[in-house]
């Protein structure tokens, strides 16, 4: 895979320290920087976008249970990712998103038409509530004692939320969500629960938590083409890594640095 020079300049730095509470703030450098956490779906979202636009930024890795300081001095609801262009601060993944599209040269990731771009907007808050929400119940239940049961009861609830984005997928006929030839806004707001799916059942073994992938055979065509993808594949990370930072999870002490071990 042939990675351009911005790109393979931001690969260093996406398996960097974590900084912790107490450390303090790495200096700004250069025109555009990215507040990150290897681990983090949202954050992902813009790292995709930041590759699909060929954009060369310094990353800083963020630990989120314990969270530095400055973290809230830069977005006030202490979470990533936060990105910063020539002193302006921009957080939530979808704003951040919209705002690399906006003013980064490049090829468009969001439709111009207006119709379809708020069709996007609908799809990606149904999958915030169908898909994803289930799913960080999964991620976050040993905080609330939940055991098998409920994992279970959650998963089926974010299958469920999938049948939306197979049937959208099957009308729109093309092999992203964006077009026949490319991925665009939608797919990359996506994709980083996708790339988590058969995580669950690696952690939780033996509980029912496998991915059916024959319920969702669009889906799982759309998932093989984006893991492929140039602006996907560089920061993807195999299901035991991803299953390996979960299980740190569970023990309320989840390992941040876990890529620095590799």
């Amino acid at each position: 895979m042939r990675l351009s020079a911005r790109l393979r300049r931001g690969i260093s730095t996406w398996n960097s320290y974590h900084h912790r509470t107490g450390d303090p703030r790495p200096e700004i450098t250069g025109p555009v920087t990215l507040v990150n956490m290897r681990f983090c779906p949202y954050a992902q979202r813009t790292v995709l976008a930041l590759a699909a636009k060929d954009v060369s930024y310094t990353n800083i890795n963020c630990s989120l249970m314990n969270k530095p300081e400055w973290l809230w001095d830069l977005n006030p609801l202490g979470k990533v990712p936060v990105l910063i262009h020539n002193g302006n601060i921009v957080y939530e993944s979808v704003v951040a998103n919209d705002y690399v599209d906006d003013v980064f040269p490049g090829r468009k990731l969001n439709p111009d038409c207006a119709v379809r771009r708020a069709e996007e907007r609908m799809l990606t808050e149904l999958f915030q509530a169908k898909v994803v929400l289930p799913q960080m119940k999964i991620f976050f239940g040993f905080k609330r004692g939940e055991g098998a049961d409920k994992r279970l009861a959650h998963f089926n609830d974010s299958m469920r939320g999938l049948v939306y984005f197979e049937q959208r997928l099957t009308e729109l006929d093309t092999r992203f969500f964006h077009s026949e030839s490319e991925p665009g806004m939608l797919d990359y707001l996506l994709w980083p629960w996708f790339e988590r799916m058969h995580s669950y059942a690696a952690v939780f073994v033996g509980e029912g938590l496998e991915f059916p992938q024959h319920k969702f055979p669009r889906l799982v065509k759309w998932m093989q083409r984006m893991s492929q993808e140039e602006t996907v594949a560089p920061y993807l990370l195999d299901t035991e890594t991803h299953a390996a930072f979960i299980r740190s999870m569970q023990t309320g002490n989840p390992n941040y640095d876990l890529m620095l071990d590799k």
